[in-house]
């Protein structure tokens, strides 16, 4: 157990520096919320870490060989396990296979399930901050040239309506590949962009090391 939660610590870490072209959001309302619960301070940000990892297991697949970093896909299709990424471009080459596309969506209803599964708690905390989140994401958006992001739109819907929005839109591993994609950089985008959040997020990745290392 020690060894498993040394690597998941350094997979946290991981995650949030992968983003190199992490963008310094500029907004002011975030000068704000940086350091602040239940917007962005430590303990939020060490949330989304870990939702940053398991976004980029759900995309990419998980390591199953440190040495190569060779991944595995979480989902299995004709025999061999895929990443969403990986089932995004099978689907695109298959647009016109009736079997491949009625098979995926069995296997894409399974992907959205593990997707709300994962947001349902950080979503409902974040809530009465929603209004300056939105402010937040559209910059995010704005400066990545991403004019129509369902993110968005997925950010303003209703309290309460989030998942339903979020199962008619997705209908696609094409659609979720995108959006997923399109978060994970928004959130590495906040992990830049808020420097007492991030240091509170390393005090308590410094403690955990600690206590692990104590154990």
């Amino acid at each position: 157990m020690h060894k498993k939660n040394m690597l998941f610590i350094t997979m946290l870490l991981s995650a949030v520096t992968q983003g190199a072209d992490a963008i310094v959001l500029q907004t002011s309302v975030l000068k704000l919320l940086d350091g602040v619960w239940p917007a962005f301070d430590g303990d939020t940000l060490y949330k989304m870490s870990w939702l940053m990892v398991r976004y980029d297991v759900m995309l990419n697949g998980k390591i199953v060989n440190k040495e190569t970093k060779e991944r595995q896909g979480l989902y299995k299709f004709n025999g061999n396990y895929y990443g969403i990424k990986d089932l995004a471009a099978i689907e695109q080459n298959n647009k016109d296979n009736a079997k491949v596309q009625k098979d995926f969506q069995e296997i894409l209803k399974s992907a959205k399930r593990e997707f709300l599964d994962l947001n349902r708690v950080f979503i409902k905390q974040i809530q009465s901050q929603k209004q300056f989140v939105v402010k937040i994401m559209q910059e995010s958006c704005d400066r990545r040239n991403i004019p129509n992001s369902y993110m968005l739109k997925w950010a303003e819907t209703p309290f309460g309506a989030e998942e339903e929005s979020f199962d008619q839109n997705m209908t696609s591993f094409t659609e979720l590949n995108k959006f997923m994609f399109e978060l994970r950089n928004f959130l590495g985008d906040l992990f830049e962009s808020c420097p007492k959040g991030y240091a509170q997020y390393l005090e308590i990745i410094k403690k955990q090391r600690a206590n692990r290392a104590g154990a």
